[in-house]
């Protein structure tokens, strides 16, 4: 589905279907390591899993630089900072408001080391370092909002949906 078609409010329940695809897009940097270079293919990033010999000739084939990771990670960054910005709207506010709060915060710091790293692999790209401090000030700005949005949710809501969660 495609965010910029569809302009309308996306209520919490299906706001899970944007989110997951997203996170799994991104998957890469929870373990990437210095000067791994990852390639966008099929809507994620992801690591060549050819000899280190053939990747230059590779990512020259499949136009795969620094400008196309440069232009993934804008376009995905805002769309994600727009279903941020619909997640603590508070016309939207559901029951799994909270647990989706709670999830979308542990995919930003699950992803914060990696956007580092990806920062220092590309640390000569001053667009690469402008948008990574983009993102992380973002990631800062939204754990502040959460917690005032939070402190405006009912109590009965965070009680129930924390007991519901231990259960399992």
């Amino acid at each position: 589905m495609d965010w910029d078609k569809k302009n309308t409010i996306v209520l919490q329940p299906n706001m899970r279907h944007f989110l997951e695809p997203y996170w799994e897009s991104f998957d890469l940097l929870k373990y990437i390591k210095i000067n791994e270079e990852p390639c966008v293919i099929n809507n994620s990033l992801q690591l060549y899993d050819c000899l280190p010999i053939f990747e230059p000739i590779y990512r020259f084939f499949t136009n795969q630089n620094k400008y196309t990771l440069f232009n993934f990670l804008d376009s995905k960054f805002k769309f994600y900072f727009k279903l941020l910005d619909n997640l603590l709207d508070k016309q939207n506010y559901t029951k799994s408001t909270y647990e989706l709060i709670q999830d979308t915060n542990l995919f930003n710091l699950s992803i914060t080391e990696g956007l580092l790293i990806l920062k220092q692999t590309y640390s000569t790209y001053e667009d690469m370092q402008f948008i990574i401090d983009s993102i992380l000030f973002t990631f800062r700005d939204f754990n502040e909002m959460k917690q005032q949005y939070l402190k405006t949710l009912p109590k009965v809501t965070k009680i129930t949906i924390r007991r519901s969660s231990f259960v399992n």
